[in-house]
C-alpha cells in the first residue's frame, strides 16, 4: 500500500471515528514514530489490577493520584498507568508515556511514540458479552470502569476490542480501547496500533 494511500486511509478512518465522540490526533502514515494520543486512562482499573484498591486524588502524591490500599494511600505514576492500560505496546518495545503538558488534576492522558494509529469506531460490548455466554452489557457508575456482563463478569475493554476486530488482530496491530476521558462511558471505541 503506497504511503498516500495509507494516509487518505487514515484520514476517512479518523474521520469515521471523531463520529462516535472521540477526539483523534493522527501521527501520519510515515515510517518515523512520532508522539501520538491514545486514550484517558483509566487509574481505577490500574489500582484494583495491580494494587487490590482504587484511585483516589490525593495532594500529597507527585501525580496528585494514589491508589488507596486498606486504608493506605499509595503514591501512583501516571505513565506506569498508561503502561499497564496499553501493556501490549510496551511488550513490543514502544515507549507509552503521560502527557505532561496538559495533564491537569482530572485531565491524564496515554501517548505513545507510534507511526500509526488508525480509529476503529464504536464498541459492541453486548455482542462481546453474548459471545462469552454471559448475557449482555451493562454499565453501572456511569464510567469507563463500569462495563460489566449481566453475569457480573466486569467487561476488560481491549479484551472486547480485540474480540470485536479479529481481523486487524491477525494483520498485526495491537487493538485498544480509546475514550476521552473516565466518564466517556457511552462513547468507548477501539483503535489499531502499529
Amino acid at each position: 500500500m503506497s504511503r498516500s494511500l495509507r494516509g487518505r486511509l487514515a484520514a476517512l478512518l479518523v474521520s469515521a471515528f471523531a463520529l462516535v465522540g472521540l477526539a483523534v490526533t493522527p501521527a501520519g502514515a510515515d515510517a518515523s514514530a512520532a508522539s501520538t494520543y491514545l486514550s484517558a486512562v483509566n487509574l481505577n482499573a490500574y489500582c484494583r489490577d495491580t494494587a487490590a484498591g482504587t484511585s483516589v486524588q490525593d495532594s500529597g502524591s507527585p501525580s496528585g493520584w494514589s491508589c488507596a490500599v486498606n486504608g493506605a494511600n499509595r503514591p501512583l505514576s501516571i505513565t506506569d498507568a498508561c503502561r499497564y492500560q496499553f501493556a501490549e505496546l510496551v511488550s513490543r518495545g514502544y515507549l507509552v508515556y503521560e502527557d505532561q503538558v496538559n495533564a491537569g488534576p482530572l485531565k491524564r492522558s496515554c501517548y505513545a511514540d507510534i507511526s500509526v494509529r488508525l480509529a476503529r469506531g464504536g464498541m459492541d460490548l453486548s455482542g462481546y458479552c453474548a459471545s462469552k455466554g454471559w448475557g449482555s452489557a451493562y454499565n453501572d457508575g456511569r464510567n469507563v470502569d463500569g462495563w460489566f456482563c449481566s453475569n457480573s463478569q466486569r467487561i476488560k475493554l481491549n479484551d472486547a476490542c480485540k474480540w470485536q476486530r479479529a481481523g486487524d488482530v491477525a494483520s498485526g496491530y495491537v487493538l485498544a480501547a480509546a475514550y476521552a476521558d473516565y466518564g466517556a462511558w457511552n462513547r468507548i471505541g477501539c483503535v489499531a496500533l502499529a
